[in-house]
C-alpha cells in the first residue's frame, strides 16, 4: 500500500513561499549600493579625508572580487592622493587599472547580466566604469609616474588615456543602442503577464512630469566634445612641449594643446602653452622654464535616490502603482574658488582659471543615459511587481499564507527598488590651471581665499607641475611639486 502524502500544514505551507522570498529579499539587499562606499563618499565630500580613507581601505579589502571593486579602487586611489600618499595612490590605480582591462575582455552588454539584475536589483550588474572614470585613472596615473620622474610611464598612460578617449567617442551612442535593444528583449522575453507596457506607462502624464525633473539639473550642462578631457589633453601637451622624445612631439605638443583651448577658449594661460607649442614646432625655439599649478577643488557630482509612484501597465491591462527610486543628479558641493601662486622675490602671480568642470563632465554622461536608466528600472520594478502578483494570486483562499506572503513581498520590493548611486565621486568638482615663470629663487607661495599661505619648493630653470588637492573649502591639502624630466 502506498503512502498517501499528507498536505501541509498552513505554517509549513506559508514559510515554503515566505522563504524563498526572504532569500530573494536578502539577494535583493546585497545589490543594493554599498552603505560602506557611501559613507567614505559622504566623509570625503565633508573634508574628513582620514575617516574617509579608513572607510574606504575596508571596501577595497571587502570587494576584492566584487561588484564594485573597480569603484572601490578608483575611489582608494584618488582619496590616497588626497591624503599626500603617492605610494598608495599608485597601487590602488594599478589594481583599478587591472579591473578595467578585466571588464574590458567581457561583453559591453550581456542579455543574462540584464535579466539577473532585473530579477534582483540593479546594483547586482558590475562597475564597468564611464569613460571619464577610465580617462582619470589614466591621468591619475601618469601624474604619479611625473612625480616620481618616470616620464617615459607618463606618456604610455597618457596615450592610453587618448585611446580610451577615441574608443568612448567611437563607442558611446553604440552601447547605449545595444543596452536598449538588450533591455527591449528581456521585456519581449518576460511572461505574457509580467510583461510592462513602456510606452503607456511613460506616456502617463503625471510619470512624464516627475522624470523630468531628472533632467533639470543636468539641462544646462554642456558637454565637452567626444569626451575629450581638457585636463588630460593639456597635461600631454605640457609633458610633450617641456620633454619631448623626438621632433613628432613638437606638432603633438601644439596639436594637444590647441584641442584643449579649443575646450576652454577663455583659458589664456593655455594660449600661452599654445604660443610656445607654435614656436617649438615651426621655429625649433625651445619653451621657457615654467611651472604649471593645478588646483584640484571641491569633490565630484554625487547621486541621491528619487522616487516616483508609477503605473506599471502590466498583468492584462491592471494597473499597479508601485514606487520606484531612480538616481539623481547632484552638482558637487562648494569648492576653494582659486589658487594664487606667487613667485618668491620677483614675478607676476598667476591665479588659476577654470581648465575641467566634472558637473559638466558626469552631468552629460548621466543625461546620455538616462533613457536606458529609467527603462532598466522599469523594467526592474516590473519584474518585482509581477513576481509578487503571482505569488499573491497563488495563496488566495489560505488567508495565513496569503498575509505572510504579502508580507514578504513587500519587503522584497522595498528592498530590491533602489536607485543604482555608484560613480566616482572622489574626483574633483573642478580642476583650474594656472603657469607662471619659474623663479629663480626656487619658491612659490600658494595662496586661496580659505587656506593658510603655503611656500613650496620648484627646480629654479626649469619645467615643473604643482599640483594641489582641496577636497573641502578650509580643510586639509596635499601639494605634490616636481620638475618634469627629460624622456628617456
Amino acid at each position: 500500500m502506498i503512502p498517501r502524502r499528507r498536505p501541509a500544514p498552513p505554517a509549513v505551507a506559508s514559510l515554503s513561499l515566505a522563504l524563498p522570498l526572504a532569500c530573494f529579499a536578502l539577494i535583493a539587499f546585497a545589490g543594493c549600493t554599498n552603505p560602506k562606499l557611501l559613507d567614505a563618499n559622504r566623509a570625503f565630500r565633508a573634508g574628513d579625508v582620514p575617516a574617509a580613507r579608513t572607510l574606504i581601505d575596508r571596501v577595497a579589502q571587502q570587494s576584492a572580487n566584487g561588484n564594485d571593486r573597480l569603484l572601490a579602487h578608483l575611489e582608494q586611489g584618488a582619496i590616497a592622493l588626497a591624503a599626500g600618499d603617492p605610494a598608495a595612490a599608485d597601487r590602488a590605480f594599478a589594481k583599478a587599472d587591472a579591473d578595467a582591462r578585466y571588464f574590458d575582455r567581457r561583453p559591453d552588454i550581456s542579455l543574462s547580466a540584464e535579466l539577473a539584475a532585473t530579477a534582483i536589483n540593479l546594483n547586482a550588474l558590475p562597475y564597468r566604469g564611464r569613460p571619464h572614470d577610465l580617462i582619470m585613472l589614466d591621468t591619475y596615473q601618469a601624474l604619479i609616474a611625473l612625480e616620481r620622474g618616470n616620464t617615459a610611464a607618463a606618456r604610455v598612460e597618457l596615450r592610453q588615456a587618448l585611446e580610451r578617449q577615441q574608443q568612448a567617442a567611437r563607442n558611446f551612442a553604440e552601447q547605449i543602442n545595444k543596452q536598449q535593444a538588450a533591455l527591449d528583449q528581456a521585456n519581449a522575453k518576460a511572461p505574457a503577464d509580467r510583461r510592462l507596457d513602456i510606452d503607456r506607462t511613460l506616456d502617463d502624464p503625471a510619470v512624464a512630469g516627475r522624470l523630468a525633473r531628472l533632467n533639470q539639473s543636468v539641462a544646462n550642462l554642456t558637454p565637452y566634445t567626444d569626451f575629450v578631457n581638457p585636463f588630460t589633453e593639456t597635461l600631454r601637451g605640457i609633458v610633450f612641449l617641456h620633454a619631448p622624445a623626438d621632433s613628432a612631439d613638437h606638432e603633438n605638443a601644439r596639436f594637444a594643446l590647441d584641442r584643449a583651448l579649443g575646450l576652454v577658449p577663455g583659458q589664456t594661460y593655455l594660449a600661452e602653452d599654445l604660443a610656445d607649442a607654435a614656436a617649438l614646432a615651426q621655429q625649433g625655439t625651445p619653451p621657457p622654464p615654467s611651472t604649471h599649478a593645478f588646483l584640484f577643488a571641491g569633490t565630484a557630482p554625487f547621486f541621491t535616490s528619487f522616487r516616483i509612484d508609477l503605473p506599471l501597465f502590466i498583468f492584462n491591462d491592471r494597473v499597479d502603482y508601485v514606487g520606484v527610486n531612480f538616481p539623481s543628479f547632484n552638482t558637487g558641493p562648494p569648492a576653494t574658488p582659486r589658487l594664487t601662486a606667487l613667485p618668491e622675490h620677483a614675478g607676476r602671480p598667476a591665479t588659476t582659471l577654470g581648465l575641467v568642470d566634472f558637473d559638466r563632465v558626469i552631468g552629460a554622461d548621466y543625461d546620455a543615459r538616462l533613457p536606458g536608466i529609467i527603462l532598466r528600472t522599469l523594467l526592474n520594478a516590473a519584474a518585482k511587481a509581477g513576481a509578487a502578483y503571482a505569488l499573491n494570486e497563488a495563496t488566495r483562499g489560505d488567508d495565513v499564507t496569503n498575509v505572510l506572503v504579502r508580507i514578504a513581498t513587500s519587503a522584497y520590493q522595498a528592498v530590491a527598488n533602489q536607485a543604482d548611486l555608484r560613480t566616482f565621486a572622489a574626483l574633483p568638482r573642478r580642476i583650474d590651471y594656472a603657469r607662471l615663470p619659474t623663479p629663480d629663487a626656487g619658491r612659490i607661495t600658494l595662496q586661496t581665499p580659505d587656506h593658510a599661505p603655503l611656500t613650496v619648493n620648484v627646480e629654479p630653470g626649469r619645467a615643473n607641475i604643482v599640483l594641489v588637492f582641496s577636497p573641502h573649502p578650509g580643510g586639509d591639502v596635499a601639494v605634490y611639486s616636481f620638475p618634469i624630466e627629460p624622456t628617456r
